[in-house]
């Protein structure tokens, strides 16, 4: 199982556990909802078993293609010596030459690979480990605590109908509120699952990346990166790109990067180093390079109004794609195998707003309604 059908993995997961929600037909029965809750739990513990074999593999891959991207960085700037050996010693691009051809690490550098892998895998893990426990709790929470206000109501002889259709109704609509809670961010946003998975494993994917990368041009003996971001727009990306770091905190005038973090910046960044020999650069272009550090506000946005424009634009696009999403997942909730098998066909049918969906959307908003 690779990165995209393991981050799919876990919202068929949760889709599979919306429709066990959606299927009981007694919930006021304890044995019933008992029987529920287990099989939420295994379903669950099942996911947690894949994340452990998929993982770990998943990490070694992208940090070995950062290896990889870092030598033929490397290998670039040898290609492209002959334009700049007239600022350059033989003894330095000699050593510069050594390190970029190096073809094996030696035992000490592939410890230090494992030891990283390591490090990145089983924070990777015990987050998602953590946010399926989390899930876990909340998914019985949310059912016994949605049972009790109901079995409170059918006390005051507040209910109307079939109180166990009512029991589902109300569960099934508490569970796809807030059911698969995975994490609460500090301003009270509630994450699910899904969201957060893919919020965690996509970061640390691009981490495992670049701190590949950067090991290697640790043992080319390159010591300087500068930021390679694709994105002008990011306000949070824009304020490192085309900075220099040094890796190893031993160049006066560059912040190392344990002053400054280095890529991923967020979930979706894609950004990553590249090496900057200094030996290959003259004396005035290493000074403008510490002279920007020297100017540098990282609570300054620098962006053009038209870079905020166009991220403000991709901003409401991913936003959209999102409420498309949980309203899928509501839908799924309420109509089970009534509703559109994918997200995709959803999303077709709403844009074409065909009468099959505008049915959908009747039953739906009726069976919210009780």
């Amino acid at each position: 199982m690779n990165l995209d059908k393991l981050l799919l993995h876990f919202s068929e997961v949760m889709e599979d556990i919306f429709g066990q929600v959606n299927n009981v037909n007694d919930l006021l029965n304890d044995k019933k909802k008992m029987k529920l809750i287990e099989s939420i739990f295994e379903s669950l513990d099942r996911l947690g078993m894949t994340v452990t074999q998929v993982v770990p593999n998943q990490i070694k891959d992208s940090y070995y293609e950062g290896i990889q991207e870092a030598s033929v960085a490397l290998q670039e700037l040898v290609a492209t010596s002959a334009e700049i050996t007239a600022t350059v010693t033989a003894a330095e691009m000699s050593a510069v030459i050594s390190g970029v051809l190096a073809a094996e690490p030696s035992k000490v550098q592939k410890r230090i690979h494992l030891e990283a892998l390591s490090e990145i895998a089983d924070d990777t893990l015990l987050d998602l480990q953590a946010a399926i426990r989390t899930a876990k709790k909340n998914a019985k929470i949310t059912i016994e605590k949605t049972l009790n206000d109901v079995r409170s109501t059918m006390a005051k002889n507040l209910i109307t109908g079939d109180p166990r259709k009512v029991a589902a109704q109300e569960v099934a609509q508490a569970f796809a509120k807030n059911g698969l809670t995975s994490f609460v961010t500090k301003d009270g946003k509630k994450l699910p699952l899904d969201f957060y998975a893919r919020t965690v494993v996509n970061t640390k994917i691009r981490d495992a990346h670049v701190k590949g990368s950067n090991q290697r041009y640790t043992e080319a003996k390159v010591g300087l990166v500068q930021i390679h971001e694709n994105s002008t727009t990011c306000p949070i990306c824009s304020k490192y790109r085309n900075m220099v770091v040094s890796l190893t905190g031993e160049h006066e005038g560059f912040k190392s990067q344990k002053e400054v973090k280095l890529p991923p910046y967020h979930p979706n960044c894609h950004g990553t180093t590249r090496p900057y020999v200094e030996a290959f650069k003259t004396d005035e272009e290493l000074q403008q390079e510490r002279d920007k550090w020297k100017k540098w506000e990282p609570e300054k946005d620098t962006r053009t109004p038209a870079q905020r424009k166009a991220y403000e634009k991709e901003q409401e696009i991913r936003r959209k794609a999102n409420q498309e999403k949980k309203a899928y997942a509501n839908m799924v909730m309420a109509l089970g195998d009534k509703a559109p098998k994918t997200l995709g066909a959803y999303r077709r049918m709403k844009r074409q707003n065909t009468i099959k969906f505008q049915e959908l959307q009747d039953e739906y908003r009726s069976t919210l309604r009780g």
